[in-house]
């Protein structure tokens, strides 16, 4: 991968698209609404494109191309094991498929231990394009489970982001990041997350919506919306604090929880300790990805309270589920944190509280649960906004526009 030389984009755009992550069976979440989110829009772009993932994947456009190639069952016992033994693979089976497609340039979503991507565009002389969502080392120390190998993830993952000619990173806290890791500014392109404005359109779906809120028991309460995959950034728990004061100053609010996670448990607990809160929540679980529209549509507004990194390093995140609500044309209360602060404008597209405070957050919630007309007034100015500036198709002109500026 060291040896690999900077390519150029010569004539039109044709792209290998690989997803390598080591997450099987997911059929919810930013990933997956990013994945199907960027692809689709290639596509619609009138982009040729074939995708190779780990996995099947949801929500891809059928006249996609999707080729599987599932990791062996060798070393799964062996934290990142499978996923360097997956390499070999990967490498072996995409060579026959890149030299029978030839696709133009190489894009690459970044997963832990895999630098099959900057391998293959190497061997092909391809324009190697990196999609680079935060430093996997770091998450699996504050996040997760500290990595086995992370000296060798490390190793991986910086040998990518410098054998990439172009990387593209969801906020410019990650490209701030990167630049002091020695990475060139100049290739680095900062590309908030997106919506599919068609999906996530209330007029649309607004029936069906109706319908879940009347299967839901919901018809006279004001609901708060909360989707997430309960990742310990998500603030679930704050939010579960902030619901006691909120309901005995407004029992006609009422909050749904949609996902599950690894603080979805803590959560309910929060909740379920109190009869009062208990009765005014609800928990969905996982739902399937094409129904979160019509879940979001029985909302009447929506909370991010996202929570600063433990570290006291910048928050890095660009929330897929900010662009969802503000394109359903809804309130939202949300944490005034990076690029969660720029994204929505203070009483002109949401509300913004301190990132923690479980006071500004309910003091949030109950002024919107009070005010109907001003979530109609933030919420139609919300659209408008994504409307404008952060639809997929947008979001994937960018890159386009930048892999151009910096490979031709």
């Amino acid at each position: 991968i060291k040896t690999k030389k900077k390519a150029r984009l010569a004539g039109s755009v044709s792209i290998a698209y690989l997803r390598t992550d080591h997450w099987f069976g997911i059929t919810a979440g930013g990933s997956v609404a990013h994945v199907a989110g960027v692809a689709n829009a290639f596509r619609n772009l009138g982009i040729p494109l074939f995708l190779v993932s780990s996995d099947k994947l949801e929500s891809i456009d059928k006249a996609i191309p999707l080729l599987v190639i599932e990791p062996r069952p060798a070393l799964q016992n062996l934290q990142g094991g499978a996923e360097m033994a997956y390499n070999r693979r990967l490498i072996a089976r995409c060579s026959g498929i890149f030299a029978e497609r030839q696709p133009a340039l190489l894009y690459q979503r970044y997963s832990p231990y895999n630098y099959t991507g900057a391998y293959l565009a190497m061997l092909f002389q391809l324009p190697f394009v990196l999609e680079y969502n935060g430093s996997e080392v770091w998450m699996a120390k504050h996040w997760g489970t500290p990595m086995r190998f992370s000296k060798w993830a490390a190793e991986i993952e910086i040998a990518n982001l410098r054998a990439a000619d172009a990387v593209v990173v969801v906020s410019q806290a990650l490209k701030d990041e990167l630049v002091a890791r020695g990475i060139a500014a100049a290739k680095i392109l900062v590309n908030p997350n997106g919506v599919d404005t068609c999906r996530f359109d209330p007029d649309i779906i607004r029936d069906e919506s109706q319908r879940l809120r009347k299967t839901l028991g919901l018809e006279k309460k004001v609901v708060v919306g909360f989707v997430a995959t309960f990742g310990r950034w998500h603030g679930a728990e704050i939010l579960a604090r902030a619901v006691r004061p909120i309901i005995e100053k407004e029992p006609r609010a009422h909050f749904l929880f949609i996902g599950d996670g690894p603080t979805a448990a803590a959560t309910r607990d929060i909740i379920n300790a109190d009869r009062l809160t208990q009765a005014a929540a609800t928990f969905t679980g996982i739902i399937p990805q094409k129904d979160g529209p019509i879940y979001l549509g029985a909302c009447d507004l929506f909370v991010c309270p996202q929570t600063p990194n433990p570290d006291g390093s910048p928050f890095f995140g660009s929330p897929t589920k900010l662009f969802e609500y503000m394109a359903m044309s809804c309130g939202i209360v949300a944490s005034r944190l990076d690029q969660i602060g720029e994204v929505l404008k203070h009483r002109t597209t949401g509300l913004l509280v301190t990132p923690g405070s479980v006071d500004e957050l309910a003091n949030g919630i109950l002024e919107l649960v009070a005010n109907a007309d001003e979530r109609k007034r933030l919420g139609s100015n919300a659209r408008q906004e994504v409307l404008a500036r952060y639809t997929w198709t947008a979001h994937t002109q960018r890159i386009v526009d930048h892999v151009r500026n910096v490979l031709t």
